[in-house]
């Protein structure tokens, strides 16, 4: 099923035949940020307008995904998944889907997935934060219900693979609405690690996660920020502080009484900046600080890769 993307029976002749024609765009890049290290990034950032997948029912569709390296064998990463949708027709239904090979365990604000492979056992944690619990349904589709779309029934390409008999999970706003906001936070985790603290605090502009040493700026709509905005970091430790979807421009952090300074180079097209901050209350403006030093990573900013490998999926 095509997830109500457009259906195209054509193909492009050659390479200029697909960049010059309006048939074969299927979305428009707006972000790719990853770093400080490029070998190693602790973030990879990424946004795309996907509207052009859709027929006219879909006015705007942005999607921002942000990978997390978090260096911890218990929880080595995690993905953070924004999706802004407005649709023609506000009856038009909004479904966000994700698959597994095994049944997955239903919680309070989403679904584990897990799998086993040679005596390990890797879980993904789907925590959906927006829409909030009480405003959102879900479905969990196995067996012949996993190969049907809406009452209409589909044979697996390979019936007999595991593939043919995955699970579907389905979230839906319980409410008919031209625009909705899905807000989706996956933590990898080995079977036994304890689950992730995740905290949101919320503004008419972003998002803003904390987890593990991590502090994610969002843009809540999908365009580019180009206000100062204002971001509260947890005392009692130092954290990574990513923002995203900054308009490029030179930014500037300010701590609590300007203790804190520092100054961010955000480039076109990758839209990101990272600092490491202290607990305590932030003012983010998009101009730089007179004398205040742009945030050089240490060679040692992100530790050796594990050697171990948990599966999941």
């Amino acid at each position: 099923n095509d997830g109500g993307s457009r259906f195209i029976q054509s193909a492009p002749r050659t390479p200029k035949h697909l960049q010059e024609t309006p048939l074969f765009h299927y979305g428009r890049k707006l972000a790719c940020g990853f770093g400080p290290d490029a070998l190693r990034p602790s973030y990879s950032y990424y946004a795309a307008d996907l509207t052009a997948a859709y027929s006219d029912k879909v006015a705007s569709f942005t999607r921002s995904f942000c990978f997390l390296n978090l260096g911890k064998p218990s929880h080595p990463a995690c993905v953070i998944v924004l999706d802004d949708i407005r649709t023609a027709d506000p009856s038009f239904k909004k479904y966000w889907q994700v698959n597994s090979l095994n049944p997955p365990e239903a919680t309070a604000d989403g679904v584990v997935l897990s799998n086993s492979s040679e005596g390990l056992t890797g879980k993904v944690r789907v925590r959906m934060l927006r829409p909030k619990p009480e405003e959102r349904e879900v479905q969990i589709l196995s067996g012949e219900a996993a190969n049907s779309v809406f009452g209409q029934s589909f044979t697996p390409p390979a019936p007999t693979k595991p593939e043919g008999h995955g699970v579907r999970v389905m979230f839906s706003p319980k409410t008919a609405q031209a625009s909705d906001v899905f807000l989706t936070v996956i933590p990898v985790s080995d079977a036994e690690a304890p689950e992730l603290p995740i905290e949101l605090a919320e503004s008419p502009t972003t998002f803003t996660l904390t987890l593990a040493d991590r502090v994610v700026v969002l843009s809540k709509t999908g365009k580019l920020l180009d206000q100062p905005f204002q971001v509260r970091v947890r005392p009692g430790r130092s954290y990574q502080l990513l923002l995203t979807g900054l308009t490029p421009a030179a930014w500037s952090v300010r701590g609590p009484d300007s203790k804190v300074q520092f100054n961010a180079g955000v480039e076109p097209g990758k839209n990101t900046a990272l600092v490491i901050v202290p607990g305590g209350d932030f003012e983010v403006r998009p101009e730089a600080i007179p004398g205040a030093p742009e945030f050089q990573a240490p060679p040692d900013f992100m530790p050796p890769a594990s050697p171990d490998c948990t599966p999941s999926g």
